[in-house]
C-alpha cells in the first residue's frame, strides 16, 4: 500500500440540456450504475499508477447524472467495497476518510447541473471544461488533505513535525491523483456528450414514450 491512502483506487421527461430532465429512466440508470461500478472495480484491480483511478470522477459523474444523491453514493460505495474485499482494507480511520472523500464529489451536482444548463456547452449536455477541471482539482486537493490527515493519525508521530512530514511524503501521490481526476473526469463527461449526440434522440424518445 502506498504512503497516501490508496483510492480503495430516475425519472424523466426528456431535456435537451443533459439528455434527461432529472435523471435517466430506472432501467437505464441501473445499467449505467452497474457499468460505472464495473469500471471502478476493474480500474482498482488492474495495474495502475498510485491513485490514478476514476473513483472521484465516477462520483462526480454519477452525482451529475442520477436524480438522487443516494444513487451516486451507492454507486461509489459499492465500487469501493467490492474492490476492497479483494485488495484488503486499510485501518478503519483511513478507510473511512477515503470513502468519505470519494463520495463527496457527488454533492457537486447542483454546480455541475447549473453549468450544463446555462453554459456554452449546454448543447452538448455537459458542464463546461473550466467547471469540470475546477471540480476535479478541488476533489483531488480535498482527498489529499483529508486522507493524509487520517494517515498522520495512524502512521506518524502525533506532532507538528509528523504532520508536515506526512503531507510532504504524500506529494508524489498528489500528482497522480490530480492527473487521474482530470483525465477520468474529462473522459466520462466527453463520453456522455458524445453518447447524447449519437443516440440522444433515440434515448429521449424511449424515455418519453
Amino acid at each position: 500500500m502506498s504512503h497516501q491512502a490508496q483510492r480503495h483506487s430516475m425519472t424523466s421527461d426528456a431535456d435537451t440540456t443533459t439528455g434527461w430532465k432529472e435523471g435517466p429512466s430506472r432501467a437505464l440508470a441501473l445499467g449505467l450504475g452497474l457499468g460505472l461500478i464495473a469500471l471502478g472495480v476493474a480500474s482498482r484491480l488492474l495495474p495502475h499508477p498510485p491513485n490514478f483511478t476514476p473513483a472521484a470522477s465516477i462520483a462526480l459523474y454519477a452525482g451529475f447524472l442520477f436524480a438522487h444523491r443516494w444513487a451516486a453514493a451507492l454507486t461509489v460505495g459499492a465500487m469501493m467495497l467490492i474492490s476492497d474485499l479483494v485488495i484488503g482494507f486499510a485501518e478503519p480511520v483511513i478507510t473511512l476518510s477515503v470513502y468519505a472523500m470519494l463520495i463527496l464529489p457527488a454533492s457537486l451536482r447542483p454546480v455541475l447541473r447549473r453549468s450544463a444548463q446555462t453554459g456554452r456547452w449546454r448543447a452538448w449536455g455537459i458542464p463546461g471544461p473550466p467547471t469540470l477541471a475546477a471540480a476535479a482539482v478541488g476533489c483531488s486537493l480535498a482527498f489529499y488533505a483529508v486522507t493524509n490527515f487520517a494517515v498522520w493519525t495512524v502512521w506518524y508521530d502525533p506532532t507538528l513535525a509528523g504532520l508536515i512530514a506526512c503531507y510532504v511524503n504524500a506529494l508524489p501521490f498528489l500528482k497522480w491523483t490530480l492527473l487521474g481526476d482530470l483525465v477520468w473526469t474529462g473522459t466520462l463527461f466527453a463520453s456522455h456528450a458524445l453518447a447524447l449526440r449519437l443516440v440522444g434522440a433515440r434515448v429521449r424518445d424511449a424515455i418519453a414514450s
